[in-house]
């Protein structure tokens, strides 16, 4: 009874840590790509 009462509950957490995960890694992603965006433009500047 506890266990099927639990299992939704259990299912959602996990959904919502994994769009919370895609979500965090797109944003880490984007904010790499500005990283070496700046970097590379510094280096240009540089050079």
């Amino acid at each position: 009874m506890l266990n099927i009462l639990a299992y939704p509950w259990i299912s959602i957490f996990i959904r919502g840590l994994f769009i919370q995960e895609i979500f965090f890694h797109f944003i880490h992603t984007k904010q790499l790509v500005n990283i070496t965006i700046l970097l590379l433009a510094i280096k240009n500047f540089i050079l």
